[in-house]
Protein backbone atom coordinates (compact mmCIF):
# COMPACT_ATOMS: atom_id res chain seq x y z
CA UNK A 1 0.00 0.00 0.00
CA UNK A 2 1.20 3.15 -0.76
CA UNK A 3 1.12 6.72 0.23
CA UNK A 4 -1.59 7.67 -1.47
CA UNK A 5 -4.06 4.93 -0.39
CA UNK A 6 -2.87 5.80 2.95
CA UNK A 7 -4.22 8.90 2.52
CA UNK A 8 -7.44 7.77 1.10
CA UNK A 9 -7.88 5.63 3.78
CA UNK A 10 -8.22 8.83 6.47
CA UNK A 11 -11.09 9.70 4.65
CA UNK A 12 -14.88 8.32 5.43
CA UNK A 13 -15.81 5.50 3.30
CA UNK A 14 -18.66 7.43 1.87
CA UNK A 15 -16.69 9.85 0.73
CA UNK A 16 -14.30 7.57 -0.90
CA UNK A 17 -17.06 5.58 -2.60
CA UNK A 18 -17.97 8.92 -4.32
CA UNK A 19 -15.03 10.84 -4.85
CA UNK A 20 -11.80 8.37 -4.23
CA UNK A 21 -10.84 7.05 -7.88
CA UNK A 22 -10.74 10.85 -8.93
CA UNK A 23 -9.08 12.38 -5.80
CA UNK A 24 -6.46 9.41 -5.93
CA UNK A 25 -5.58 10.25 -9.92
CA UNK A 26 -5.65 14.27 -8.59
CA UNK A 27 -2.59 13.18 -6.02
CA UNK A 28 -1.17 10.94 -8.51
CA UNK A 29 -0.52 13.67 -10.96
CA UNK A 30 1.88 15.42 -9.32
CA UNK A 31 4.96 14.61 -6.96
CA UNK A 32 3.18 14.22 -2.80
CA UNK A 33 5.30 16.91 -0.93
CA UNK A 34 4.71 17.06 2.54
CA UNK A 35 2.90 20.10 3.12
CA UNK A 36 0.37 18.27 0.56
CA UNK A 37 0.68 15.23 2.59
CA UNK A 38 -0.70 17.31 6.05
CA UNK A 39 -2.86 19.83 3.68
CA UNK A 40 -5.06 15.77 2.97
CA UNK A 41 -4.87 14.93 6.29
CA UNK A 42 -6.62 17.95 7.85
CA UNK A 43 -8.97 17.26 5.00
CA UNK A 44 -9.67 14.18 5.83
CA UNK A 45 -10.36 15.02 9.66
CA UNK A 46 -12.80 17.92 8.14
CA UNK A 47 -14.63 15.36 6.00
CA UNK A 48 -15.20 13.47 9.63
CA UNK A 49 -16.25 16.59 11.34
CA UNK A 50 -18.62 17.99 7.88
CA UNK A 51 -19.61 15.65 5.68
CA UNK A 52 -18.99 17.28 1.68
CA UNK A 53 -21.09 19.09 -0.30
CA UNK A 54 -22.01 16.03 -2.48
CA UNK A 55 -24.63 16.31 -4.59
CA UNK A 56 -25.46 20.18 -4.30
CA UNK A 57 -26.95 22.24 -6.76
CA UNK A 58 -24.78 25.59 -5.88
CA UNK A 59 -22.31 26.79 -8.91
CA UNK A 60 -18.25 25.92 -8.60
CA UNK A 61 -18.01 29.83 -8.63
CA UNK A 62 -20.22 30.19 -6.18
CA UNK A 63 -19.48 27.33 -4.00
CA UNK A 64 -15.74 28.88 -5.10
CA UNK A 65 -16.65 32.02 -3.28
CA UNK A 66 -17.69 30.83 -0.23
CA UNK A 67 -15.22 28.91 0.29
CA UNK A 68 -12.69 31.97 0.10
CA UNK A 69 -14.85 33.90 2.36
CA UNK A 70 -14.91 31.52 5.13
CA UNK A 71 -11.14 30.66 4.62
CA UNK A 72 -10.55 34.67 4.82
CA UNK A 73 -13.11 35.06 8.15
CA UNK A 74 -11.23 31.83 9.55
CA UNK A 75 -7.72 33.07 9.32
CA UNK A 76 -8.78 36.69 10.22
CA UNK A 77 -10.94 35.13 13.55
CA UNK A 78 -7.30 33.49 14.43
CA UNK A 79 -5.15 36.82 13.50
CA UNK A 80 -7.95 38.59 16.41
CA UNK A 81 -7.53 35.62 18.92
CA UNK A 82 -4.03 35.86 18.86
CA UNK A 83 -3.75 39.96 19.40
CA UNK A 84 -6.11 39.37 22.38
CA UNK A 85 -3.89 36.46 23.82
CA UNK A 86 -0.76 39.04 22.83
CA UNK A 87 -2.36 41.44 25.57
CA UNK A 88 -2.58 39.01 28.39
CA UNK A 89 0.88 37.90 27.83
CA UNK A 90 2.44 41.34 27.52
CA UNK A 91 0.73 42.24 30.97
CA UNK A 92 2.09 39.10 31.96
CA UNK A 93 5.25 39.81 31.06
CA UNK A 94 5.42 43.36 32.46
CA UNK A 95 4.34 41.96 35.55
CA UNK A 96 7.01 39.18 35.71
CA UNK A 97 9.76 42.21 34.68
CA UNK A 98 11.94 42.38 37.91
CA UNK A 99 9.73 40.99 40.18
CA UNK A 100 10.91 38.68 42.90
CA UNK A 101 10.00 35.78 41.09
CA UNK A 102 13.25 36.63 38.29
CA UNK A 103 15.19 37.97 41.58
CA UNK A 104 15.05 34.46 43.14
CA UNK A 105 16.33 32.81 40.27
CA UNK A 106 20.54 33.31 40.61
CA UNK A 107 21.29 31.81 37.13
CA UNK A 108 19.29 34.31 35.53
CA UNK A 109 21.58 35.82 32.42
CA UNK A 110 22.22 39.31 32.42
CA UNK A 111 21.34 41.42 29.86
CA UNK A 112 18.41 38.66 28.72
CA UNK A 113 15.57 40.17 31.30
CA UNK A 114 12.83 37.76 31.88
CA UNK A 115 12.95 36.20 28.30
CA UNK A 116 15.26 33.01 28.91
CA UNK A 117 16.22 31.38 31.97
CA UNK A 118 18.77 28.58 31.82
CA UNK A 119 18.16 26.93 35.18
CA UNK A 120 16.05 23.84 34.01
CA UNK A 121 15.89 21.90 37.10
CA UNK A 122 13.34 24.43 38.34
CA UNK A 123 9.98 23.32 37.00
CA UNK A 124 8.71 27.13 37.07
CA UNK A 125 11.57 28.17 34.71
CA UNK A 126 10.91 25.35 32.67
CA UNK A 127 7.40 26.35 32.12
CA UNK A 128 8.83 29.76 31.85
CA UNK A 129 11.34 28.60 28.96
CA UNK A 130 8.11 27.12 27.01
CA UNK A 131 6.33 30.31 27.39
CA UNK A 132 8.92 32.32 25.62
CA UNK A 133 9.55 29.90 22.81
CA UNK A 134 5.81 29.62 22.19
CA UNK A 135 5.69 33.28 21.73
CA UNK A 136 8.66 33.43 19.23
CA UNK A 137 6.68 30.45 17.29
CA UNK A 138 3.30 32.04 17.35
CA UNK A 139 4.80 35.42 16.13
CA UNK A 140 7.04 33.81 13.43
CA UNK A 141 3.81 31.39 11.95
CA UNK A 142 1.24 35.08 12.27
CA UNK A 143 4.00 37.23 10.06
CA UNK A 144 4.96 33.89 7.49
CA UNK A 145 1.07 33.36 7.10
CA UNK A 146 -0.21 37.69 7.73
CA UNK A 147 2.30 38.95 5.58
CA UNK A 148 1.65 37.73 2.52
CA UNK A 149 -1.92 38.44 3.05
CA UNK A 150 -1.09 42.27 3.20
CA UNK A 151 1.09 42.30 0.74
CA UNK A 152 -1.59 41.17 -1.09
CA UNK A 153 -4.24 43.37 0.03
CA UNK A 154 -1.49 46.26 -0.36
CA UNK A 155 -0.99 45.35 -3.79
CA UNK A 156 -4.10 43.91 -5.63
CA UNK A 157 -7.05 46.50 -3.56
CA UNK A 158 -5.25 49.79 -3.28
CA UNK A 159 -8.65 51.14 -1.65
CA UNK A 160 -7.87 49.97 1.44
CA UNK A 161 -4.23 51.23 1.76
CA UNK A 162 -5.20 53.77 4.43
CA UNK A 163 -6.16 51.07 6.80
CA UNK A 164 -3.00 49.65 7.30
CA UNK A 165 -2.07 53.38 8.63
CA UNK A 166 -3.49 52.52 11.97
CA UNK A 167 -1.65 50.28 13.10
CA UNK A 168 1.52 52.10 12.02
CA UNK A 169 -0.19 54.98 14.30
CA UNK A 170 -1.33 52.92 16.99
CA UNK A 171 2.66 51.76 17.24
CA UNK A 172 3.25 55.10 17.80
CA UNK A 173 0.93 55.84 20.49
CA UNK A 174 2.00 52.76 22.46
CA UNK A 175 6.00 53.93 22.06
CA UNK A 176 5.46 57.72 22.49
CA UNK A 177 4.74 57.76 26.67
CA UNK A 178 7.99 55.46 27.57
CA UNK A 179 10.05 57.01 24.83
CA UNK A 180 9.41 60.58 26.06
CA UNK A 181 10.37 59.22 29.58
CA UNK A 182 13.46 57.91 28.70
CA UNK A 183 14.15 60.66 27.07
CA UNK A 184 13.48 62.66 29.62
CA UNK A 185 15.67 60.85 32.20
CA UNK A 186 18.04 61.01 30.13
CA UNK A 187 18.31 64.42 29.72
CA UNK A 188 18.74 64.58 33.41
CA UNK A 189 15.35 65.26 34.71
CA UNK A 190 14.13 65.11 37.73
CA UNK A 191 10.28 64.90 39.24
CA UNK A 192 9.54 64.15 42.81
CA UNK A 193 8.49 60.94 44.41
CA UNK A 194 5.23 59.98 42.64
CA UNK A 195 1.89 58.80 44.93
CA UNK A 196 0.46 55.75 44.55
CA UNK A 197 -2.30 56.83 43.72
CA UNK A 198 -0.72 58.73 40.71
CA UNK A 199 1.06 55.87 39.71
CA UNK A 200 -1.49 53.71 39.37
CA UNK A 201 -3.81 56.04 36.96
CA UNK A 202 -0.61 56.08 35.16
CA UNK A 203 -0.57 52.58 34.68
CA UNK A 204 -4.01 52.11 34.30
CA UNK A 205 -4.21 54.34 31.39
CA UNK A 206 -1.29 52.98 29.46
CA UNK A 207 -3.12 49.56 29.82
CA UNK A 208 -5.91 51.21 28.27
CA UNK A 209 -4.24 52.63 25.77
CA UNK A 210 -2.61 50.00 24.52
CA UNK A 211 -5.65 47.94 24.35
CA UNK A 212 -7.37 50.67 22.31
CA UNK A 213 -4.33 50.37 20.40
CA UNK A 214 -4.10 46.81 19.64
CA UNK A 215 -8.59 46.77 19.25
CA UNK A 216 -8.11 49.42 16.52
CA UNK A 217 -5.32 47.43 14.68
CA UNK A 218 -6.97 44.05 14.84
CA UNK A 219 -10.22 45.77 13.31
CA UNK A 220 -8.27 47.80 10.90
CA UNK A 221 -6.02 45.00 9.35
CA UNK A 222 -9.45 42.65 9.59
CA UNK A 223 -11.44 44.92 7.40
CA UNK A 224 -8.32 45.34 5.26
CA UNK A 225 -8.16 41.87 4.72
CA UNK A 226 -11.81 41.39 3.92
CA UNK A 227 -12.44 43.72 1.89
CA UNK A 228 -9.34 43.04 -0.53
CA UNK A 229 -8.87 40.73 -3.34
CA UNK A 230 -6.65 37.72 -1.93
CA UNK A 231 -6.44 35.01 -4.25
CA UNK A 232 -7.24 31.14 -3.25
CA UNK A 233 -3.49 30.47 -3.13
CA UNK A 234 -2.34 33.06 -0.86
CA UNK A 235 -5.22 31.85 1.53
CA UNK A 236 -4.89 28.52 1.32
CA UNK A 237 -1.02 28.98 2.40
CA UNK A 238 -2.01 31.63 5.06
CA UNK A 239 -4.13 28.73 6.88
CA UNK A 240 -0.99 26.49 8.05
CA UNK A 241 1.09 28.76 10.05
CA UNK A 242 -2.37 29.98 11.68
CA UNK A 243 -2.97 26.48 12.39
CA UNK A 244 0.66 26.78 13.87
CA UNK A 245 0.02 30.05 15.52
CA UNK A 246 -2.93 28.45 17.50
CA UNK A 247 -0.69 25.17 18.61
CA UNK A 248 1.95 27.84 19.90
CA UNK A 249 -1.11 29.41 21.46
CA UNK A 250 -2.42 26.09 23.26
CA UNK A 251 1.40 25.01 24.35
CA UNK A 252 1.40 28.81 26.03
CA UNK A 253 -1.62 28.47 27.84
CA UNK A 254 -0.45 25.34 29.10
CA UNK A 255 2.83 26.56 30.55
CA UNK A 256 1.05 29.59 31.77
CA UNK A 257 -0.90 27.42 34.10
CA UNK A 258 1.75 25.07 34.79
CA UNK A 259 3.79 29.00 35.69
CA UNK A 260 1.00 29.44 37.98
CA UNK A 261 0.56 26.04 39.77
CA UNK A 262 4.66 26.19 40.30
CA UNK A 263 4.86 29.58 41.25
CA UNK A 264 1.81 28.76 43.78
CA UNK A 265 4.06 25.85 45.46
CA UNK A 266 7.49 27.80 45.45
CA UNK A 267 6.58 31.11 46.16
CA UNK A 268 3.26 31.22 48.09
CA UNK A 269 3.75 34.07 50.17
CA UNK A 270 4.11 35.85 47.05
CA UNK A 271 1.32 34.47 44.78
CA UNK A 272 -1.36 33.18 47.04
CA UNK A 273 -2.68 36.65 46.59
CA UNK A 274 -6.38 38.17 45.37
CA UNK A 275 -4.85 41.77 45.24
CA UNK A 276 -5.05 42.20 41.35
CA UNK A 277 -3.23 45.48 41.50
CA UNK A 278 0.09 43.93 42.81
CA UNK A 279 3.25 44.80 40.68
CA UNK A 280 3.91 41.04 40.26
CA UNK A 281 1.59 38.11 39.30
CA UNK A 282 -0.69 37.14 41.86
CA UNK A 283 -3.34 34.28 41.69
CA UNK A 284 -6.28 37.53 41.31
CA UNK A 285 -3.65 38.29 38.12
CA UNK A 286 -3.03 35.28 36.92
CA UNK A 287 -6.15 34.06 36.81
CA UNK A 288 -7.67 36.70 34.78
CA UNK A 289 -4.73 36.40 32.08
CA UNK A 290 -5.36 32.79 32.11
CA UNK A 291 -8.71 33.05 31.54
CA UNK A 292 -8.46 35.94 28.61
CA UNK A 293 -5.41 33.21 27.06
CA UNK A 294 -8.15 30.16 27.08
CA UNK A 295 -10.81 32.12 25.69
CA UNK A 296 -8.73 33.45 22.67
CA UNK A 297 -7.33 29.94 22.09
CA UNK A 298 -10.57 28.60 21.77
CA UNK A 299 -11.47 30.82 19.50
CA UNK A 300 -8.60 30.58 17.47
CA UNK A 301 -9.16 26.66 17.39
CA UNK A 302 -12.48 27.18 16.22
CA UNK A 303 -11.30 29.27 13.54
CA UNK A 304 -9.24 26.59 12.75
CA UNK A 305 -11.77 24.11 12.61
CA UNK A 306 -14.36 26.72 10.11
CA UNK A 307 -10.72 26.77 7.91
CA UNK A 308 -10.94 23.30 7.87
CA UNK A 309 -14.14 22.95 7.14
CA UNK A 310 -13.45 25.17 3.83
CA UNK A 311 -10.54 23.89 2.85
CA UNK A 312 -12.90 20.42 2.83
CA UNK A 313 -15.23 22.33 0.51
CA UNK A 314 -12.25 23.24 -1.46
CA UNK A 315 -10.95 19.66 -2.11
CA UNK A 316 -14.76 18.27 -3.03
CA UNK A 317 -15.10 21.22 -5.97
CA UNK A 318 -11.24 20.03 -7.09
CA UNK A 319 -12.58 16.55 -7.33
CA UNK A 320 -15.94 17.66 -9.53
CA UNK A 321 -13.74 20.00 -11.97
CA UNK A 322 -11.28 16.73 -12.36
Amino acid sequence: MNITSLLLRLYPRDWRARYGDEFRALLEARPLTLTDALDVALNALDAHLNPALAGSSTSLSERMLKMMQRLRSAEITIFAAWIAFVVAGLHFYGLMDDSMYVASTSSRVPGLGVFFEPNMGNPRVLAWNALAAGSGIALLAILAGGLPLAYAAWRRSPQVRRLFLVPVAAFVAIALPPGIAIAFNRAGGSHGPIGIATNLTLSLSYSLLFIVAAVASTWAVARAISQSEVNERVLRFAYLPAVVATLAMALMLGATVAWGIFAHSQYPQFFDSSNFLATYPTLASWSVIVTVMAIATAVAAVGCIRGMAARGEDDTRAVAAA
